[in-house]
């Protein structure tokens, strides 16, 4: 009868352990875009970041530091808008002298509107040149569509070492 008993104790404990077992639950994966980056001025030296939060440019990321590629391809999380910094830093000669180049700017677009972003950096006479674009694919037709750019103004003064803010912050871009 002991052994009954001892072997009843203990199945139970080995079913009732069962239930105590975490059972990890399957998590959506996190939707995501993708920026194929076209560097046009890859003779000057690229380096791209973008913001985690669009409202004040928090949240700094590292997509290229002084990088000479042309293509450049990255996955971000999908958010209503997301903001990119560019910046070119170089030189030309003119046959007996060094000239510099550089430019940089701060731009914020819609992007949950698509999977896929086409971003066509240059550095042209010193002015950073940037587009976006996004396919579209209707019942008749493929489309390539411009995407809206709204230019971000630097924040006044960004402490040393942080994440942000950089940028002055826009009411429209909280998310």
């Amino acid at each position: 009868m002991l052994k009954k008993i001892a072997a009843l104790t203990l199945c139970t404990v080995v079913c009732l352990g069962g239930c105590a077992v975490n059972v990890k639950t399957e998590q959506k994966p996190q939707a995501s875009i993708t920026l194929d980056i076209i560097n046009r001025s890859s003779q000057d030296k690229l380096t791209a970041v973008y913001f985690e939060e669009s409202y004040d440019c928090f949240g700094i990321k590292s997509i290229v530091v002084n990088s000479s590629q042309r293509n450049i391809t990255v996955s971000l999380e999908k958010k209503p808008y997301q903001t990119i910094y560019i910046k070119y830093v170089g030189s030309t000669f003119d046959g007996a002298n060094f000239h510099p180049r550089s430019c940089s700017t701060s731009y914020t677009f819609r992007a949950d509107e698509s999977d896929a972003y086409t971003v066509i950096l240059e550095n042209v006479y010193n002015n950073c040149d940037v587009e976006v674009r996004r396919d579209v694919l209707t019942a008749s037709a493929f489309l390539i569509q411009k995407v809206k750019l709204n230019s971000r103004q630097p924040a006044a003064t960004v402490p040393a070492l942080s994440s942000g803010p950089w940028c002055e912050a826009v009411e429209a871009f909280k998310g």
